[in-house]
């Protein structure tokens, strides 16, 4: 008779708290019901082994922008890629609203990869899969230019 194994117990929240992902959000996407919709994605959807995944690295970003202090720079100039919503074909010809109220951001992208081929396969793996994958990743990586924005100001020091 093999030998008897317990069951594996996982922990998992049963909500995920997003007031501080919410604002953390707020200086990329304005409007309170869109950064709703976003943090319900990506919070509340899928397995989950994901939300549970990306509730933590995208918590522990927004911890590191915290310390990092008051935002730096205005966001809103990165340039970014519209993120599509991944439908149907016979879906997709006929919808008005196919992006998400998120971009993707890309200046960090193009330094990180400084290769234009590169950057497009980067780009098609970080929009594609289900919701809750695409606007976490998105999430991920305004984070990301917000921490680089923190650092690069700091970096340059007061003004003399």
């Amino acid at each position: 008779m093999p030998p008897h194994h317990p069951k594996h117990r996982r922990h998992r929240a049963e909500h995920f708290p997003s007031s501080e992902l919410d604002r953390a959000l707020a200086s990329v996407v304005p409007d309170p019901s869109d950064r709703a919709f976003i943090l319900r994605c990506v919070l509340e959807e899928g397995p989950a082994h994901h939300r549970g995944a990306s509730f933590a690295i995208l918590r522990a970003l927004s911890l590191a922008i915290e310390r990092l202090g008051a935002p730096s720079k205005d966001l809103s100039a990165i340039p970014t890629t519209p993120l599509a919503i991944r439908l149907p074909p016979h879906l997709a010809q006929t919808a008005e609203d196919n992006v998400y109220p998120i971009g993707l951001p890309m200046r960090a992208l193009r330094e990180a990869l400084g290769d234009a081929e590169l950057e497009a396969a980067a780009v098609d793996a970080l929009c594609d899969g289900p919701a809750h994958h695409a606007l976490a990743n998105a999430m991920m990586l305004w984070l990301v230019e917000a921490i680089l924005s923190r650092v690069e100001t700091s970096d340059e020091g007061p003004a003399e």
